[in-house]
């Protein structure tokens, strides 16, 4: 790992992702990464989805990547990142459910996608 003035390249990424450690709380540089991450697993999702032909659950990936863009505008950008909270959570928990009934129940993979 290559050593520059600002730090290193992955802590100058995570910085530009996440906000400036003296402007950003923690809180809301947490939430930004998160979101930042949950974005980018979505794009594989949404990749793999397309590959397989699976419609249905691209439209809704496609969805859910569209409110996490306008969560991780309002976090990043507009320092309002306690809403954004509260939706991420009701979206997390919604999907969870659904999940559990759609997937088998308890021998599903829920247990997996709430860690």
């Amino acid at each position: 790992m290559k050593t520059t003035p600002g730090g290193t390249y992955y802590q100058r990424l995570m910085d530009k992702l996440s906000g400036d450690p003296d402007t950003y709380s923690m809180g809301n540089r947490a939430f930004n990464f998160i979101n930042a991450i949950t974005f980018l697993l979505l794009v594989s999702y949404l990749a793999f989805d397309l590959f397989i032909s699976q419609l249905t659950m691209s439209v809704v990936i496609s969805g859910m990547m569209v409110v996490l863009g306008f969560l991780y505008y309002f976090s990043r950008f507009k320092k309002k990142y306690q809403v954004g909270i509260i939706i991420y959570a009701l979206i997390s928990y919604t999907v969870l459910i659904l999940n559990y009934f759609i997937n088998s129940g308890i021998n599903g993979p829920t247990l997996c996608l709430f860690f």
